[in-house]
């Protein structure tokens, strides 16, 4: 089983990018937001907004701009999101190894805080301007009563620099323009580098040391050849 991490600021194309990697047969991918979100409306629904139909649906703005405005709020509120979705992230990983995935795409905003990153087999950084981004997402969230305010208290963390994207350690650095093929081309590439990583992995699973099987010689101490041969040695 191999891991690929996707992860970049809010509308900058992670799940576009994952969805397209996990269009492979033999892929399975895990949306942690989606995981969050089921978390969220079990016992976190007093600190949501609701929408229309009354389903809860984004935390409230109030309580948003305490979890994201300050730094070290938010910094405990992302690592104790990580410890407690980690169980759920583990599960899920199991369940697509027994439905016979053999690789595990897994996307989300701040995954380098959560305990999977450092178990991670390729870590993707995808990258796109403030403007795109934010299209993307009121788009994307408008039954979430997702507006420009919103939006810019999410991306609080990232302008005030308590969040930084460590490019270093990241091995795919995506500059997502907009270019659906250019996209593709990235989902593919990524692909065949794990499929790769997992066939040696293969290789060297398979891979027994050949052990040549030796005969052992008794000698017959009385035959006539070795007899004459000790002879001549005694005589010496």
């Amino acid at each position: 089983m191999k891991l690929i991490g996707i992860t970049g600021k809010s509308g900058a194309g992670k799940t576009t990018l994952s969805n397209l990697i996990g269009q492979n047969e033999n892929v399975g991918v895990i949306h942690i937001d989606e995981l969050m979100e089921k978390v969220k409306k079990q016992k976190l629904s007093g600190m949501m907004d609701n929408n229309k139909e009354g389903e809860p649906v984004a935390i409230k703005k109030n309580i948003r701009k305490i979890l994201y405005g300050n730094k070290y709020i938010f910094l405990a509120y992302i690592k104790a999101k990580g410890i407690l979705l980690n169980p759920k992230i583990n599960e899920k990983i199991k369940q697509l190894e027994e439905e016979g995935k053999e690789v595990v795409v897994i996307e989300c905003i701040y995954l380098k805080y959560f305990p999977i990153f450092k178990q991670l087999d390729k870590k993707v950084l995808v990258q796109r301007p403030y403007i795109k981004r934010q299209e993307s997402v009121l788009e994307r969230d408008k039954e979430k009563n997702m507006d420009k305010e919103v939006f810019a208290i999410w991306d609080l963390p990232h302008k005030r620099s308590y969040y930084k994207d460590d490019i270093g350690s990241y091995e795919y650095k995506i500059n997502n323009n907009n270019d659906k093929d250019y996209l593709k081309q990235v989902a593919k590439e990524i692909y065949e580098d794990v499929k790769e990583i997992s066939i040696q992995d293969k290789r060297k699973q398979n891979f027994k040391p050949y052990k040549c099987k030796t005969k052992k010689l008794e000698i017959d101490r009385n035959s006539p050849k070795i007899r004459e041969e000790e002879k001549t040695n005694e005589t010496r």
